[in-house]
């Protein structure tokens, strides 16, 4: 074997499915592979529910007994131990595989440090003095710590502020109403008086009552407006759950000699695949938010025979089956019956809906 890579590290980024990932370097044993969870900022080794395959050889592979979830990342290291296992004797036969092993666990832990090195906090290396000043260090550490603190006193007191001069808005805004209502009623009533002493303004107040009208009016209808336009919105978002997700009528050859399949009409289906005489995969176009969903559907076969989800069981001419095993946001599985077994026949067309 030969290190011909600098590397010692892979990670990779779960999608809570994929469970067997490569090691793009070599690896001499199992136990000298390490692997680590990153998820919610927080880092778990993972020591126990995975295999390490093909150590030894340039095909090295992780099989985990469950998927990292999605969004974690999964980092796989080699940790080889710092010894030197080989043994040469006087006047001895001369292994090149052993003295090739040999070279290879050296270059192997040079790059374990190199990993480690980049991953450290390494001083400049024109830093004046001997050694650094970790006095000094700790200082700026305690300075920085003690500067957060005050920062955040700050800030604990700036929202402290707020919320007073928030308060204090309230109460100006509440006095000012009640201004705004006593100043409404002493101008109703010096209307009404004026209106008693003043018979002969009537017509300028007839004038102003219907320019008032009109004003209310349409305030009126602009919040009549504003209610249709909040009662559909409401209507939209309560019908979402009805809404056709997808849909598709697509014609099966008769009978099929190169599994040619025609669609129809479709909405949201990237594609309608013959897996076998009777039995089809609907994929959708945009996979959908989650596989609780329901397909109806229904065949033109003179016959009339049942159409029904793919299942292994015995299908019957009379009764539809449904087997949800193979529903998934990205399609799902379908299969027709024709006498005592699947048939192309009844799919001459067919039409399915996703609700």
């Amino acid at each position: 074997m030969t290190v011909e890579t600098q590397c010692n590290r892979a990670q990779y980024i779960g999608n809570g499915l994929t469970t067997e990932f490569p090691v793009p370097f070599p690896v001499l044993r199992p136990e000298h592979l390490k692997l680590f969870l990153w998820a919610d900022d927080h880092q778990t080794e993972v020591t126990g529910g995975y295999t390490v395959l093909g150590a030894g050889t340039s095909a090295v592979r992780v099989r985990l007994d469950k998927a990292p979830a999605a969004g974690s990342t999964l980092t796989i290291l080699r940790r080889v131990p710092f010894i030197q296992p080989m043994a040469l004797s006087n006047s001895g036969p001369f292994n090149p595989t052993t003295l090739e092993g040999s070279a290879d666990n050296l270059a192997m832990q040079i790059q374990q440090l190199a990993e480690e090195n980049e991953r450290a906090i390494v001083f400049p290396e024109g830093l004046p003095g001997e050694r650094p000043n970790y006095g000094l260090l700790a200082a700026l550490g305690a300075e920085a710590a003690q500067a957060r603190e005050l920062a955040r006193a700050e800030a604990d007191r700036a929202q402290e502020a707020a919320a007073y001069a928030v308060g204090e808005a309230v109460e100006t805004l509440r006095a000012a109403g009640q201004a705004a209502e006593k100043a409404r009623d002493e101008a109703q009533d010096a209307a009404g008086r004026a209106a008693d002493e003043a018979h002969a303004a009537a017509g300028a107040a007839h004038t102003a009552a219907e320019a008032a009208h009109t004003a209310a009016e349409a305030v009126r209808d602009e919040l009549a407006d504003l209610a249709a336009n909040k009662l559909d919105a409401a209507v939209y978002e309560a019908e979402a759950p009805l809404r056709i997700k997808a849909k598709v009528c697509f014609a099966s050859h008769h009978p099929v000699n190169d599994a040619q399949v025609t669609i129809l009409e479709a909405y949201n289906i990237a594609a309608v695949t013959r897996r076998g005489t009777g039995r089809y995969t609907i994929t959708f176009l945009e996979p959908l938010e989650n596989a609780n969903y329901c397909v109806a559907g229904m065949g033109s076969a003179a016959n009339g025979r049942w159409l029904e989800y793919d299942s292994p069981a015995t299908l019957s001419t009379s009764i539809p089956y449904y087997q949800q095993r193979n529903k998934t946001v990205n399609g799902f599985d379908i299969a027709g019956t024709a006498g005592q077994g699947f048939g192309d026949n009844v799919f001459t067309p067919a039409t399915f809906i996703v609700v």
